[in-house]
C-alpha cells in the first residue's frame, strides 16, 4: 500500500511539473500548447492552452498528418489565461495547429505542438500495479496491510454502468438522507440515466443532481453544509452560474457573479471557500466568505507554479 501511495504521489508531482513547464513556456510565447496524458490514464489526452494576449477570440484546433493534411478538431472561444481541453486524436495525427482569430476574423496568434503526450500515461501504470496485487491473494500482504489480508478492489459499481465519460473530481456530501459519493466530470449519464457532469452514488445506485451543469466539472468540495462544484460551466440546474455553483440537496444556485474562466481547484480554509483556476477577475485565486468574492492575498496574475514556489 505504501508503495502504491508513493507511485500515486509521483504521478501527481509529474502533472504539477508538466503544468509548470506550460506556464514557463507561456511566459515567452503569447499562445502556447502542451499535450498532456489522459487524466487517470484513460480517456482522451488533455491539451493545455495558454493565451497571454489582452483580447478574446475564436480558437480553431486542427490535427495534421505526416503529409501535412489538416483535419479540424474543434473551434472554441478563448479568453486570456490557462485552459484544458480534451481532444479526440487519431493514430495518423502528427502535429496540432492552433489559430486564434478576433471577431473580425483577423489572426491574433498561432501555435504548433506534437500530437503525442509529453509523458507516459502514469495512471495506466499504476492500474497495472494494483492488478498485480489484487491477483495474488495467497502471496504476502502488501506493506502496511495486516497479515492474512490482501488489497482487494471490489467492482462496487458493476451492473450499474457508472458514468459514460471522464471523472475529474469526487467528494462526500450528505443532503440529509445520509452521506453519499458525489462525482463530477465530463459525462452525460450515470447508471444508464441522464446525469449532466455530476452524479450521486448512495452505495447501490446512481442518481442525478437536478438537471446538472452545462459544462465540465473539475472540482468538488463541501462548504457551509452545501455541495460546491467548480468547472467550465455557465449554467447550473437551468440557472446562470459562472464556473462555480452550489447544490443544497434539492436545487442549484450561483455563488455571486462567479468567475470569468474555469475553476479547477476548491478547498475550505479559515472558514472561507477558496477557488483556484484560470479566471482573471480575481487573479486566479479567490475567497468566498459566504456572501461575496474577494481576491486572496497578493494574487500576481501568474497561473501555475513557478521555480521556487512548487
Amino acid at each position: 500500500m505504501e508503495y502504491l501511495v508513493r507511485r500515486l504521489l509521483f504521478a501527481l508531482v509529474a502533472w504539477i511539473l508538466l503544468l509548470q513547464t506550460v506556464s514557463l513556456h507561456a511566459a515567452t510565447e503569447p499562445l502556447s500548447l502542451m499535450l498532456l496524458p489522459p487524466m487517470g490514464g484513460k480517456g482522451s489526452p488533455q491539451l493545455a492552452i495558454s493565451w497571454k494576449g489582452s483580447e478574446s477570440g475564436q480558437l480553431e484546433l486542427q490535427a495534421l498528418d505526416a503529409s501535412g493534411q489538416a483535419r479540424k478538431l474543434k473551434t472554441r472561444a478563448l479568453t486570456p489565461g490557462m485552459h484544458l481541453d480534451a481532444l479526440d486524436l487519431e493514430t495518423g495525427d502528427r502535429k496540432l495547429l492552433a489559430v486564434l482569430r478576433d471577431a473580425r476574423g483577423l489572426e491574433l496568434a498561432r501555435a504548433e505542438q506534437d500530437a503525442l503526450p509529453r509523458v507516459p500515461e502514469l495512471g495506466a501504470d499504476l492500474a497495472g500495479e494494483v492488478d498485480r496485487v489484487a491477483e495474488a491473494p495467497n502471496k504476502a500482504a502488501p506493506m502496511g496491510q495486516p497479515l492474512g489480508s490482501t488489497l482487494d478492489w471490489k467492482a462496487s459499481f458493476a451492473g450499474n454502468d457508472g458514468p459514460n465519460g471522464l471523472v475529474y473530481a469526487t467528494t462526500i456530501f450528505d443532503d440529509g438522507s445520509g452521506p453519499a459519493l458525489i462525482i463530477g466530470g465530463d459525462f452525460a449519464s450515470a447508471g444508464g440515466s441522464a446525469a449532466n457532469r455530476v452524479a450521486r452514488w448512495n452505495g447501490s445506485a446512481w442518481t442525478a443532481l437536478g438537471t446538472g451543469l452545462n459544462g465540465d466539472v473539475y472540482a468538488l468540495t463541501v462548504f457551509d453544509g452545501t455541495l460546491i462544484a467548480g468547472g467550465g460551466f455557465t449554467m447550473a440546474g437551468g440557472t446562470a452560474a459562472n464556473r462555480i455553483a452550489r447544490w443544497n440537496g434539492s436545487a442549484w444556485s450561483a455563488l455571486g457573479t462567479g468567475m470569468n474562466n474555469a475553476v479547477i481547484a476548491l478547498t475550505v480554509f479559515d472558514g472561507s471557500l477558496i477557488a483556484g483556476g484560470g479566471f482573471t477577475n480575481f487573479a486566479y485565486i479567490a475567497r468566498w466568505n459566504g456572501s461575496t468574492w474577494s481576491a486572496l492575498g497578493g494574487g500576481d496574475g501568474q497561473c501555475g507554479p513557478r521555480p521556487g514556489r512548487l
